[in-house]
């Protein structure tokens, strides 16, 4: 597995997780960008993520 593909791995994670706690799909890729950054704190390699990037990954993936 590529460090590309851990990371895309580690935002549908989150985004499986954090789902039911948002209030509208928008706010999904705010969330985890929040909490990647505040488990980068105790990450070993920390996961070098932009927004713009976390929202287009989110935007690919299906809710319903």
């Amino acid at each position: 597995m590529t460090r590309r593909e851990e990371i895309e791995m580690e935002i549908r994670n989150q985004a499986v997780r954090l789902y039911p706690k948002c209030t509208a799909l928008f706010e999904l890729p705010a969330l985890i960008y929040a909490q990647i950054m505040k488990d980068n704190e105790i990450r070993k390699k920390p996961y070098r993520v932009s927004f713009e990037y976390i929202n287009k990954v989110v935007h690919t993936m299906k809710f319903k």
